[in-house]
């Protein structure tokens, strides 16, 4: 296949020339920003006065604060387990339109909260929506995908989580200001350093200065912008490889062509249609041996131990799991979660400076993310990747050399709080070029039979530990102060070392053509079936017919090299 679509473009002409997919994958990928924009409405509420008044323990107290923020990632920790067998059975497409459904609930309960329970309830139920929809958008957008855009096309997920952020940040910027910026403006601030205290600083009645609906607005927002992912995706065709898990190959072969704009004839169409049907041959073959009349249950726990006692399939799974774990604990839960906290100890007034600053870091956070998302194919994942966290290292170090020099006096110094501020643009400038990987390399990975599960459970250890930076940084902030920069900036060095050395350049390939990056399928002692069934479904004398039998030079040269990489990670 890759012989077929080496000469392809990439980048903007990849998209332009693969319009319909583009056209889809961004609608389904709009449902990123059902993740981002949440996130940063909660970073911007919770130094929202009439918030505190109405939910003091969550404003004053920093462990709840961190149970709270928190408790959303914990949920998505559930959603993403439970996202693979969902996806499998129900289809990508309803189960993200389950994901809708349960979202909606949870808005609806975060908007009109009216105590404590309700509003962790909602960031609940919310969160297992948004861990089943990071996991599903991201395996719908890696099948529908020609293999020239597909790094493009499933970073699309992370382009509107960061438009969300950035939309989210400057929404409750300006709502922040309905009623004033007070809870009530008579009342004298009795907190540490002059600051608002949620529990005496309010009036017997209430706040008769800023406005309940300066922070339940913008969360109402959300469910809007759900409204219109749920159309986006009941018009959206099913994913043309799970229809071939269905034994639905017709349809599959349908929906192909209208992804690629081709004909039923053309070598490309014909030649992914038999990678596809040879794939899902070799593994329900493999499924049956093992479990022979099995029902689904079973057969999903027979695929779940596969992932133990395959070799390869292994490797996948520690590889990106690992990089998530590196990836969280680089800090940037902690800046969007925390960021008007942040930019106070910096020295930014946290009413109005401290909050447009929030803004630029969304901004920067979406900027990034676009142009790096538009080149992931025509760089490659691993350069990339390389790149990004050498400048997240730099602006975390920088950060914590400020902090630890003038936290204490930035009333005197204020252009090291600025200085501070930049680099953590700067920072957020490497994470969008890094984040945007995530996502790719671990739904391109892996076997369409073994995908749902494998995003599952990697996506797991990501929540997992997003969990974890969420709940800890109020007290990190606290306790070691520049030291959370520091801890931030040695995952940063992982997350390199784990890109240079670990991580294979998939970029180009085919999903069936990972068998052969991870010596899976194509191994000695399996290479004898996948040529018979080659041979059955009619791959073989269709490269032989068409001229393709063999591999182009360059291609075989290329592969050459990603296999040899992936050997020395052993």
């Amino acid at each position: 296949m890759q012989e077929l679509t080496e000469n392809s473009p990439s980048g903007l002409k990849g998209l332009m020339k693969n319009r319909y997919a583009t056209t889809v994958a961004i609608s389904i990928g709009f449902g990123g920003l059902l993740y981002g924009y949440p996130s940063g409405v909660l970073s911007n509420i919770l130094t929202n006065e009439n918030f505190g008044a109405k939910f003091p323990r969550i404003f004053m107290d920093n462990g709840y604060k961190g149970w709270v923020v928190a408790s959303m990632e914990f949920a998505g920790l559930v959603g993403s387990i439970i996202s693979g067998p969902l996806a499998d059975w129900m289809s990508r497409r309803w189960c993200l339109i389950l994901s809708l459904v349960i979202f909606t609930l949870g808005s609806a309960l975060l908007t009109g909260a009216q105590n404590d329970a309700m509003f962790v309830g909602g960031r609940f139920i919310s969160g297992i929506a948004v861990g089943i929809l990071a996991n599903v958008v991201a395996i719908y957008n890696c099948e529908i995908a020609p293999s020239e855009i597909r790094g493009t096309l499933i970073a699309v997920y992370m382009f509107f989580l960061t438009f969300g952020l950035t939309l989210s940040f400057f929404v409750t910027y300006g709502f922040h200001f309905v009623g004033g910026i007070r809870c009530a403006p008579d009342v004298p601030y009795t907190g540490p350093g002059g600051t608002f205290n949620a529990y005496t600083d309010v009036p017997p009645g209430g706040c008769n200065g800023q406005s309940e609906k300066s922070w339940r607005i913008p969360l109402g927002l959300q469910m809007v912008f759900g409204l219109m992912f749920g159309v986006a995706v009941y018009l959206a065709p099913y994913s043309p490889r799970w229809l071939m898990m269905q034994d639905r190959g017709e349809e599959a072969i349908e929906v192909l062509m209208a992804f690629r704009q081709l004909p039923r004839d053309h070598p490309i169409i014909q030649v992914e249609y038999l990678e596809m049907k040879a794939a899902m041959i070799y593994e329900r073959e493999v499924m049956e041996e093992k479990a022979p009349g099995s029902n689904r249950v079973v057969q999903q726990w027979e695929t779940f131990k596969e992932f133990w006692t395959h070799r390869g399939l292994f490797k996948r799974l520690w590889i990106c799991s690992t990089f998530m774990v590196f990836n969280q604990w680089a800090g940037i839960n902690a800046i969007l979660y925390y960021a008007p906290a942040i930019f106070s100890d910096l020295g930014l007034d946290v009413n109005t400076t401290a909050l447009l600053a929030t803004g630029l870091v969304g901004i920067m956070f979406w900027l990034s993310t676009t142009v790096a998302a538009v080149n992931l194919d025509k760089f490659g994942r691993r350069k990339m990747m390389m790149l990004g966290t050498t400048i997240m290292t730099i602006g975390h170090i920088v950060v914590a050399a400020i902090i630890g020099k003038y936290g204490k006096i930035f009333d005197h110094y204020p252009s090291a709080g600025y200085a501070g501020a930049a680099f953590i643009y700067i920072y957020m400038i490497g994470y969008g070029i890094t984040a945007i990987n995530c996502n790719v390399i671990s739904s391109e990975m892996f076997p369409s039979q073994h995908r749902s599960q494998a995003m599952g459970m990697i996506f797991a250890v990501n929540w997992l530990c997003n969990f974890a930076v969420a709940f800890a940084t109020p007290a990190m902030l606290s306790k070691i102060k520049f030291g959370t920069f520091i801890v931030f900036a040695v995952s940063c060095v992982g997350c390199f070392c784990w890109a240079k050395f670990v991580i294979p350049e998939t970029a180009g390939l085919t999903v069936e053509e990972m068998d052969l990056l991870f010596k899976d399928q194509l191994a000695s002692t399996q290479a004898a079936r996948i040529a018979e069934i080659n041979r059955r479904v009619g791959l073989t004398d269709y490269h032989a017919s068409h001229g393709g039998s063999t591999s182009k030079e360059h291609s075989s040269d290329e592969k050459a090299k990603q296999i040899e990489h992936t050997e020395e990670v052993g």
